[in-house]
């Protein structure tokens, strides 16, 4: 697939390292197209989801509706692994705007697909929840659609009398879907025992599977404006959601990493939601001090054991940084990508980072990540755009420099502090891959350093080893790889996880120890959660105390 004209979404694979190109596929007609939403579904399958203005979008015989139907369509599609062909292409739409703005996809690979119409013909199937047009302006649209793109199972309307974005989905085990965005209904459909609020915000709709009825509903924010711009499914099945406010009193909780509102025109969100949506489990904001730049946080990732990393953009010069982060300032007023990590009670900031260049295009100036994924090892990818010239690329990827005004950009990150470095590989036979951080750089004279572990054996007893020697090739014992040498003397201090999997073990670290190298992993014992080994331990992590 070839570009075509105006603007084309474009799928790119790269190698983990970022050193090899896999493909680059380009997807659209001779309009406008824009992929939003994006997953991978049976190993050898991509499936997409966006909004296009072309009338020749490539479709495939016998879908939903191959014909292009209004100034805007949503669109499906899905390609073979190697972005070679289209398997499935179909047009979602009525005779005015239709657009796509992001897309879950269940184990039977049908794809739920959130969005905004101005069409009053828009499709929705008997017996939805919302069959009819509420707005002059902008109304809600969720769609549940067959894998193979010929079916509708469900499609609804959902909002008030205004304008009504949903901006993100994710999919309960149940088939439900929880969807996010912003409102400015004062009508938008709120359920009885939610913590309601009002309009003008940020909202949390839960759908049933079946498309015909909400389970809950709820706005979401303080008295003035605020987005939301991604929800997870997290433990528990709490929900997960990040974004941005103009309110001081957003609903923050006891004991967050940030219970002040830091400025205008806006604060970074992060917050975690009961299922049913009553109230608020944890919540904190994510962003300068009284700033007058903006700070949105715009992606998220939640592991099995409550650890919340998100990405975003920032144009102020006190964003929260942590101590020996990758980059610790911005050149103002340009905008940079924010990387943030928080525990699981969102009480301490883990990790936090700028990610971005300190000279503009001729026409951008900003840094922004826009998704985010975590791998097995606690590393994480960020992709989005990046506006600045000098944006930090390493030497041997895939493209060293800058190719035109706004690029895309691929980065992978330990977050992980300076004086750290993982190494290593997790050993389990749990469904959960148990990884080792810290909480804070390794600094001499402080008691509140700590190793952490996160999606380890629930509420189990383990061990934390501290060795003066690595095995980097690992060494068996009892059935997992230990990485820390077992012949050189090492410290045994006992752990225990919480009910989730997550294990803080502070060491305290002596006054002179500067320049002393260490290496730490977590041992887990646990029979009855591991099927097939009674032990299971994670990856490790060399220390560099710093003075």
């Amino acid at each position: 697939m070839t570009y075509t004209a105006n603007q084309d979404g474009f799928l790119t694979k790269v190698d983990p390292a970022l050193d090899q190109h896999v493909f680059t596929a380009f997807f659209g007609g001779h309009g406008y197209d824009d992929i939003r939403g994006l997953a991978l579904v049976g190993g050898d399958r991509i499936a997409i989801a966006g909004a296009t203005s072309s009338s020749d979008m490539p479709t495939t015989p016998g879908v939903w509706d191959d014909s292009f139907n209004g100034t805007f369509d949503g669109f499906y599609a899905k390609l073979r692994a190697d972005g070679s062909q289209v398997l499935t292409g179909t047009y979602v739409g009525g005779s005015l705007e239709d657009r796509f703005t992001d897309m879950a996809v269940d184990g039977a690979e049908d794809a739920t697909i959130v969005g905004y119409s101005y069409s009053a013909n828009y499709p929705v199937t008997p017996g939805a929840a919302d069959t009819t047009y509420s707005s002059p302006w902008s109304d809600g649209v969720v769609t549940r659609i067959r894998a193979d793109g010929t079916v509708l199972h469900y499609s609804t309307y959902l909002g008030g009398s205004s304008n009504d974005n949903p901006y993100a989905v994710a999919l309960e085990p149940t088939g439900n879907a929880v969807i996010a965005g912003r409102t400015i209904s004062g009508n938008f459909p709120i359920t009885p025992g939610t913590m309601s609020g009002s309009p003008s915000l940020g909202f949390v709709t839960k759908l049933n599977a079946s498309g015909q009825s909400i389970v809950a509903s709820t706005y979401f924010g303080g008295t003035d404006d605020g987005f939301l711009y991604d929800v997870a499914i997290g433990p528990l099945g709490r929900i997960y959601v990040v974004g941005w406010t103009r309110s001081f009193d957003f609903p923050v909780t006891p004991g967050a990493y940030d219970t002040v509102f830091g400025g205008t025109p806006y604060d970074g969100i992060v917050s975690i939601l009961h299922s049913d949506l009553s109230d608020v489990a944890y919540s904190t904001f994510l962003g300068a001090s009284g700033s007058s730049q903006l700070e949105e946080i715009v992606c998220l990732a939640v592991d099995k054991s409550g650890v919340v990393t998100v990405g975003g953009t920032a144009g102020s010069y006190t964003y929260p940084v942590t101590p020996g982060a990758f980059q610790s300032s911005i050149s103002v007023p340009n905008s940079a990508a924010v990387v943030s990590r928080l525990d699981p009670t969102l009480s301490e900031l883990l990790y936090s980072s700028y990610l971005g260049g300190v000279t503009a295009s001729v026409t951008h100036n900003d840094d922004r990540a826009n998704a985010v994924a975590v791998f097995p090892d606690g590393s994480a990818v960020f992709v989005g755009s990046a506006g600045s010239i000098d944006f930090p690329l390493t030497s041997t990827s895939v493209q060293p420099g800058v190719g035109g005004k706004l690029d895309a950009f691929a980065t992978v990150m330990q977050l992980s502090p300076l004086g750290t470095q993982r190494y290593g590989a997790t050993s389990s036979t749990c469904s959960s891959v148990p990884w080792i951080g810290v909480n804070r750089m390794p600094v001499q004279s402080d008691s509140g350093f700590a190793f952490t572990a996160s999606e380890a054996p629930p509420s189990s007893v383990g061990v934390l080893a501290i060795g003066t020697a690595s095995a980097p090739s690992g060494v068996p014992v009892l059935g997992v790889s230990a990485f820390i040498d077992p012949g050189a003397p090492f410290l045994v201090l006992g752990a225990v996880s919480e009910s989730l999997g997550w294990c803080k073990r502070n060491v305290s670290l002596p006054a002179g120890s500067q320049g002393v190298v260490a290496y730490g992993q977590f041992l887990w014992f646990d029979p009855s959660i591991c099927a097939g080994g009674a032990f299971s331990a994670t990856n490790a992590m060399a220390i560099t105390i710093q003075p």
